[in-house]
């Protein structure tokens, strides 16, 4: 596909909880539940091939293709140009 991927890689996320759960090596009594699989994100924050970004929800643009949006039209015409323009 000759596409050059730069390092890191930006995740954009709107959980600010899941961000501290992800970039924290140290394991408390409330997340001692996550699957290990879980554990392959942390894998590669720790290797700097990934980098976790916070995003305000109104923004995350992939809200699109994984739940309802509120006031439908508005919100999904905004991130669909979003989209498209990240896309050009």
């Amino acid at each position: 596909m000759q596409y050059v991927v730069s390092l890191p890689i930006i995740i954009h996320v709107d959980n600010q909880s899941a961000i501290k759960i992800a970039s924290n090596d140290i394991f408390r009594e409330r997340t001692k539940h996550i699957d290990t699989k879980y554990h392959f994100i942390k894998h590669h924050i720790n290797n700097n091939t990934v980098k976790l970004s916070w995003i305000e929800t109104k923004h995350q643009i992939a809200d699109i293709f994984t739940k309802p949006l509120s006031s439908p039209e508005a919100l999904f015409f905004q991130h669909r140009d979003n989209l498209v323009s990240f896309i050009q």
